[in-house]
């Protein structure tokens, strides 16, 4: 999706459509990504940039996690804190 604020964009869900999450600002979506395609923890699906509002001297990734809800759109969900669902993965410290 593209758009005047976010610029190139992703939405992706979850399984379960429970959660959304918004990538914006984007240079490029990787080649070959497609609508209803399922993506893998660390698969590349875009790369940083400048595009829509961001600020050409400020290449950066948006990202955003949203609650999903019945009846509501996927780009208009309740945002998330989502620093409690992110975890390292391989070897803790």
């Amino acid at each position: 999706v593209r758009n005047d604020l976010g610029g190139k964009t992703l939405y992706l869900t979850d399984d379960n459509r429970r959660f959304v999450y918004y990538y914006a600002h984007l240079d490029e979506w990787k080649y070959g990504l497609a609508e209803g395609q399922r993506v893998r923890r660390g698969q590349l699906i875009g790369s940083v940039g400048t595009t829509g509002n961001a600020p050409a001297n400020a290449p950066h990734l948006h990202f955003q996690l949203m609650r999903s809800s019945p009846g509501r759109q996927y780009w208009n969900g309740e945002p998330v804190n989502p620093i409690p669902y992110l975890h390292r993965t391989g070897n803790e410290r």
